[in-house]
């Protein structure tokens, strides 16, 4: 089967041949990156604490623009792993409870606030999340393994 190509113009204006993916991987940044869908996001309110309030549009542009260069699965373990290095519970990640928030750029917000600040919809939060339980269990693993290895050798 033959790729489609599609002509980019890249930042200093030069065009290039991309492949169809690309083509449509840079379509999906550049809807997260439109002012308007970032007007939309910030428009709407998250929770009863009301997480987006203290976002601007710059802030939210900057943290869409991350995914920037990045393919569907390395955007999604970035996401996934921010989830798990800064949720105080990822199992629990409703805007109901402080223990749900995940922290963003030292901030505080409910799960409803990070999607919309990153622009994700529910399909790929759910594929996130789960995502982020894997690795997860893989580190709690890893570290049974660690201490199992110590105690081993300690005795």
């Amino acid at each position: 089967m033959q790729e489609l190509q599609a002509i980019a113009v890249d930042g200093g204006g030069r065009q290039r041949c991309v492949n169809e993916h690309e083509f449509e991987e840079k379509k999906r940044v550049l809807r997260r990156i439109n002012p308007e869908s970032i007007r939309d996001a910030l428009s709407k309110s998250c929770c009863n604490v009301n997480c987006l309030a203290e976002w601007s549009e710059s802030d939210v542009r900057d943290l869409r623009c991350q995914s920037e260069g990045k393919g569907d699965q390395e955007w999604r373990e970035h996401l996934a792993k921010m989830i798990g290095m800064h949720a105080l519970d990822p199992n629990s990640v409703g805007c109901n409870s402080a223990r749900s928030r995940l922290m963003v750029e030292q901030r505080p917000v409910c799960a409803k606030a990070f999607k919309k600040l990153y622009g994700i919809s529910d399909h790929l939060w759910k594929a996130v999340l789960a995502l982020s339980l894997d690795l997860r269990q893989e580190r709690d693993a890893e570290r049974v393994r660690v201490s199992q290895y110590v105690r081993h050798n300690d005795q």
